[in-house]
């Protein structure tokens, strides 16, 4: 999202160095789900279109159902204009990440950014936020933080990180082939 400048090396996005791009342009290409959602004090519809009102209402809805929204949304008399209280504390955390999630969609963006976004909700509300996440993200990126294996089904390929260090990086085949042979160590370095 261009919060944090690189240390060292560039960053590039279509060949070129991420400093070249205006932050709020960027960052409308981008939708991002965080691992820790916090809505702000408002109205479902205000927390997912924010200042957006570019989006077409049908679109809308189809987000909304397809990210499971739809039951929240039916079960009040406010509809999408209910409260979802301070940093929405009135929703269920997979409730939460299911508005965060509609809100990275909603724009259909060119990038995708998710932190864990699957990690507050069950196996039948993950299975179903999977198959929208990869309806949203054919033919775009997608950058994914994940300790469920389920999610991997979205990629082609895995980097995995520990201690701050690149451990393995290639095809999803390839690098989930070593970690399930048992007592078996990986000594790649970058």
């Amino acid at each position: 999202m261009g919060f944090y400048q690189c240390e060292s090396g560039q960053f590039l996005l279509d060949g070129i160095d991420l400093q070249q791009y205006e932050p709020t342009l960027l960052r409308k290409q981008i939708g991002y789900v965080p691992q820790e959602v916090n809505l702000f004090y408002g109205s479902l519809k205000d927390n997912i279109l924010t200042d957006d009102l570019r989006i077409d209402e049908s679109g809308f809805w189809d987000v909304l159902t397809n990210c499971g929204l739809a039951p929240v949304v039916n079960g009040s008399a406010s509809g999408v204009e209910q409260n979802v209280g301070e940093r929405g504390c009135l929703l269920s955390g997979g409730q939460r990440q299911a508005v965060a999630i509609a809100r990275a969609i909603v724009r259909d963006p060119a990038i995708f950014i998710m932190d864990e976004p699957t990690s507050a909700m069950d196996s039948t509300n993950e299975a179903r936020i999977k198959d929208t996440i990869k309806s949203a993200i054919a033919g775009k990126t997608l950058i994914i933080n994940t300790h469920r294996t389920t999610l991997l089904d979205l990629v082609d390929r895995v980097i995995i990180v520990e201690g701050g260090k690149v451990i393995a990086d290639g095809k999803k085949e390839d690098v989930l082939v070593q970690f399930k042979r048992p007592n078996q160590m990986i000594n790649k370095a970058p």
